[in-house]
């Protein structure tokens, strides 16, 4: 007979279904704990970049082929944007960059970026912060840097209207 709140002796579990209770119970912690180790391995294995490539060597006459070949792309257009100035490096923060860039657009696509303007200068901006001072020292830094710039541009535009970004000034105090 049951009361309200109240458990009979003829109701309370045995001992034996305790037991069973407490295996699935660790069985299903057991279970839990292989499958999130295992979605966080394969996250951080598809989802981490591949092997970096090798430097290339680079020698005097490829240099010169390809500083002679180079020339601003006849199907691109060069959307400039509003100049940048942020701190660089932790607190004190006595340094800054001042950064004017350009957009590579396909024609007809500059409007896209003038109108996309704030939202790129925020996710620049947010880049040139968490770069600190003794990286502008590395002259390979540079090239990097222009390749970050470009994938966020990439990303907040899409592949199809943003193909490069262009460092027009560069100025670091």
């Amino acid at each position: 007979m049951k009361h309200q709140g109240l458990v009979m002796a003829d109701d309370a579990p045995t001992s034996s279904e305790q037991k069973g209770q407490s295996k699935s119970g660790i069985i299903a912690l057991v279970a839990l704990v292989v499958v999130s180790t295992g979605s966080s391995f394969g996250a951080s294995y598809f989802l981490s970049p591949g092997e970096p490539a090798e430097p290339g060597v680079c020698k005097p006459d490829s240099v010169a082929n390809l500083i002679s070949t180079a020339s601003p792309e006849k199907d691109l257009e060069y959307t400039e944007i509003r100049e940048i100035i942020t701190t660089i490096g932790a607190a004190p923060a006595d340094k800054y960059l001042k950064l004017n860039l350009a957009i590579a657009t396909p024609p007809g696509k500059s409007k896209l970026v003038t109108d996309s303007e704030p939202i790129l200068i925020d996710a620049f901006i947010k880049y040139l912060r968490a770069i600190e001072t003794s990286d502008f020292e590395n002259p390979d830094f540079y090239p990097k840097m222009r390749d970050q710039l470009s994938w966020r541009a990439e990303l907040i535009l899409g592949g199809k209207v943003s193909k490069g970004v262009l460092v027009t000034e560069f100025l670091l105090r």
